[in-house]
């Protein structure tokens, strides 16, 4: 995979996530704990967006993805508006995947002013000087939403049989994106950061 081929898939997961995005996001709402839909939306989504992709591209048979957590340094970064940090925070708590062999991988970078997909060495720019955090409770108490983003879920408020498909659908691009072969899942993606 290269870099052009995993910046396109950056683009294909984004447009997967973002009416799931919008449903967390209404969900802060209705509970108070955001007051505004804040732009742009992949604001706060980097954990579960970082979780989402891994598990995709391990269910892919892309192996070697670490989610990595850790204070960006803000520098002229951006706060979209009904983001938590404030505004003069010098640093936002962030996560995003690295690869010994692709780098860093962000697919919510946007959130910052930057670009959508950021594909860079790992430890360079935006993240250079970035103090990490390991935090695999963080990433594990978001199993079941990652299974019902999935399809695999089971809940009453789910529909389950769209999710499925739409997820399927999703894995057949990412498939096409990198030349392989239509093939089942591989079992046992790991969720472990």
């Amino acid at each position: 995979m290269n870099d052009d081929e995993l910046r396109q898939i950056g683009h294909i997961i984004r447009a997967y996530l973002e009416p799931l995005w919008i449903r967390l996001h209404e969900s802060d709402l209705k509970w108070g704990r955001a007051k505004e839909m804040p732009t742009p939306l992949s604001s706060a989504m980097c954990r579960h967006t970082s979780l989402f992709a891994k598990r995709l591209l391990e269910g892919l048979g892309q192996d070697g993805w670490t989610i990595v957590s850790g204070d960006v340094l803000r520098g002229g970064m951006i706060t979209p508006p009904g983001y938590v940090i404030a505004r003069d925070a010098p640093s936002s708590p962030h996560w995003w995947l690295e690869h010994p062999e692709h780098g860093q991988l962000d697919l919510t970078a946007d959130q910052f002013g930057l670009e959508e997909v950021i594909i860079a060495p790992t430890g360079s720019a935006p993240y250079e000087g970035c103090e990490r955090h390991e935090r695999p409770d963080r990433v594990r108490s978001l199993l079941g939403m990652m299974r019902n983003w999935e399809g695999d879920a089971r809940g009453s408020w789910w529909h389950h049989e769209e999710q499925r498909a739409a997820y399927e659908q999703l894995q057949e691009q990412v498939r096409t994106t990198l030349g392989m072969d239509a093939e089942p899942e591989i079992a046992g993606a790991s969720f472990a950061p």
